[in-house]
C-alpha cells in the first residue's frame, strides 16, 4: 500500500502549539498583500500542488523533532505552513495529546502523509502524460570524439 508523501527542501523552524490559528480572512489577506510577489518570483512546484489538492482531507505529519500530528488540513501554503484542525498530537516518548488547532511551520516538516485518493489527481496525470512525452522522444547521444592514433 503506497502513501503519497511530501518533503520540504529546507528543513528549519517552528511549530505553533495552542496559539490561536490565524483566521482564514487573515490568511487570504497575506495572500493578497503577497500575491504578485510570491507567485511572480517561481511557479509553484508539483508537490506544492498536490498539497493544496490535500486540503479538506485528513493527513499525517511528522516534524524534524519527531513528532507527529495528524488531522484534517485546513489550509497550506507555498512555503509548507500548514493549518490543521481535531489534531492527534503523538510525542516522541509516545504521549498522545488531542488538540483543536495547529499550525506548522512548513520548514519543520520532516515528511508529510497525504490520502491515497490524491493518487487519481489531474496533476499527477499531467506529470506522467509528460514523462511519457519526454520518453518517446528519440534520445541525442553525443558524439564520439576521434582519438588521434600515437
Amino acid at each position: 500500500d503506497r502513501r503519497l508523501v511530501v518533503c520540504p527542501a529546507p528543513l528549519r523552524a517552528l511549530v505553533l502549539r495552542g496559539a490561536a490559528a490565524p483566521s482564514a480572512a487573515a490568511a487570504s489577506d497575506r495572500r493578497r498583500r503577497l500575491g504578485a510577489m510570491a507567485t511572480s518570483a517561481k511557479a509553484v512546484g508539483v508537490p506544492i500542488k498536490l498539497l493544496h489538492e490535500g486540503e479538506g482531507h485528513m493527513v499525517t505529519v511528522e516534524l524534524r523533532n519527531g513528532e507527529i500530528y495528524r488531522g484534517l488540513l485546513n489550509e497550506s501554503e507555498e512555503t509548507m505552513n500548514c493549518l490543521i484542525t481535531d489534531v492527534v498530537m503523538t510525542a516522541k516518548d509516545g504521549r498522545v495529546t488531542k488538540m483543536e488547532n495547529v499550525y506548522i511551520r512548513g520548514s519543520q516538516i520532516k515528511f508529510m502523509i497525504l490520502p491515497n485518493l490524491l493518487k487519481h489527481s489531474p496533476i499527477l496525470d499531467k506529470v506522467k502524460q509528460l514523462k511519457q512525452q519526454d520518453d518517446a522522444k528519440p534520445k541525442k547521444r553525443p558524439a564520439k570524439k576521434a582519438v588521434p592514433a600515437p
